[in-house]
């Protein structure tokens, strides 16, 4: 085989590869970190005071922070932050958080399960849905003081422990009955909270 012909197949070979790595390049896009699978924010919190403590009730997230369909959750974490000054508590983002209650969630287990069913029987898995029981949590916590006030978080959180995304804040001043429940929207803030999960 002369020199010309070994060139020229050569050059093809390089060529088929380096269209072959074009068209593959970025299919998949850059791998990304867990925090983009972690659970979006809680859905539609709800938040009262009485005289046994400050009451939550909130529906599991649909989606992962990427707006696609949550895959992994485990449980919520409910943190809260002793504060009497919340304007002083603007000015430093608190770094640690008291951990005060944990639920478990296991709706996209039984969601998957559920899709197994529906497989078997042929019917179309995409289109199960969870009953809006299944989704609603509550929570209570109890070791609330009077006269003390409280920055809440409920924090959704993956098998490996993966903090999601946290939207609101609940600022209660408590004092059981006649208690003082606020929201706070997360982009309020100037900084980001700091948040050790």
């Amino acid at each position: 085989m002369n020199s010309p012909t070994r060139f020229r197949r050569g050059l093809y070979l390089l060529v088929a590869l380096v269209v072959m790595g074009v068209s593959g390049c970025g299919r998949y896009g850059p791998p990304l970190p867990p925090e983009a699978y972690a659970p979006a924010a809680v859905q539609q919190l709800v938040v009262s005071a009485s005289v046994e403590g400050v009451q939550f009730q909130w529906q599991s997230p649909n989606d992962d922070r990427r707006g696609l369909e949550l895959r992994d959750l485990a449980y919520y974490d409910i943190r809260r932050v002793e504060t009497d000054d919340l304007a002083a508590f603007l000015e430093e983002p608190i770094e640690e958080s008291e951990l005060v209650g944990r639920v478990y969630d296991r709706s996209t287990l039984i969601l998957e399960e559920k899709r197994r069913q529906a497989r078997q029987k042929k019917l179309p898995a995409r289109k199960v849905r969870l009953e809006s029981a299944l989704r609603t949590h509550h929570f209570l916590d109890s070791s609330a003081r009077p006269g003390s006030t409280y920055l809440y978080l409920v924090v959704p959180v993956t098998e490996r422990g993966t903090a999601g995304e946290v939207l609101q804040y609940v600022r209660v001043v408590f004092s059981g009955t006649s208690s003082q429940v606020s929201f706070l929207e997360s982009s309020a803030f100037e900084k980001p909270y700091l948040l050790r999960f």
